[in-house]
C-alpha cells in the first residue's frame, strides 16, 4: 500500500490493542523492517510524499504496520511495514491523538494542523477517512462529514490478529480489562458492539 490510501487505514480495533508484529517478534526484526519501509521509497511519507527533511514536525519517518481488517470475521491481518511522517502518522491513530490533546500531551494546535492537513490530502486525492477520526474532527469543529464504517463485528474474545499464518488472541479478556488498563472511561466506548 502506497499513497494517500493509507490515511484512510482504520483505527486498531479494540480488542486487538497492544498486539503487533513489532511486539511479537523481536526488535531487530521491527528495526530491519522499519530501515526497509523508509529506504524502499527514498525517504518518502508513503502517504503524503514529503520528504524527511521536509517534514513538518520531525525529520524523520516514522513505521506504521498496516493491516488488512476483516470486520464480519473478526480478524485482522498484518500486510506490511510503511514509513510515514509524524502528521501523517497521527492522522491514521486519530483516537489515540484526541486522547493525548485531551489529556494536555500535544496542543489543540498541533491536533487540529495534523488533522486539517491530513483532510485536505484525503480531499485532494478522493479518499475517505475512517470513521474513528469523527471523535477529533468534531472536538476540533471541523467540518467533515464523509467517512467509510465498517460492516459488521464480532464478539471481542472472538477478533485475532493473524501473523504469517498464525493467530493471536486479544491480550485483555474484556472490554473492561482493556478500560482498566488503558484507563479508559467506559461511558465514552460503545460497550455492546464488542458483546
Amino acid at each position: 500500500m502506497e499513497g494517500p490510501m493509507i490515511l484512510a487505514h482504520p483505527n486498531i480495533p479494540k480488542p486487538l490493542h497492544g498486539l503487533a508484529p513489532r511486539r511479537i517478534y523481536d526488535g531487530a526484526w521491527w528495526g530491519q523492517m522499519r530501515k526497509l519501509a523508509i529506504a524502499q521509497n527514498s525517504n518518502r511519507c508513503w502517504a503524503c510524499g514529503v520528504h524527511i527533511s521536509q517534514a513538518e514536525f520531525h525529520p524523520w519517518l516514522e513505521a506504521h504496520e498496516y493491516y488488512e481488517v476483516d470486520y464480519k470475521n473478526g480478524r485482522m491481518y498484518f500486510r506490511q511495514v510503511v514509513a510515514i511522517c509524524h502528521a501523517c502518522h497521527n492522522f491514521i491513530h486519530s483516537q489515540r491523538l484526541l486522547a493525548v490533546m485531551l489529556k494536555g500531551e500535544v496542543s489543540r494546535s498541533r491536533a487540529y494542523r495534523i488533522v486539517d492537513r491530513g483532510l485536505d490530502i484525503c480531499f485532494e486525492h478522493g479518499v475517505t477517512p475512517y470513521i474513528g477520526l469523527k471523535d477529533i474532527v468534531d472536538e476540533l469543529g471541523l467540518k467533515w462529514s464523509d467517512y467509510w464504517e465498517p460492516d459488521g463485528t464480532v464478539p471481542w474474545g472472538d477478533w485475532r490478529l493473524v501473523l504469517d499464518g498464525k493467530e493471536y488472541e486479544p491480550l485483555f479478556p474484556t472490554i473492561e480489562a482493556w478500560a482498566e488498563y488503558y484507563e479508559v472511561d467506559l461511558s465514552t466506548v460503545d460497550v455492546e458492539k464488542y458483546r
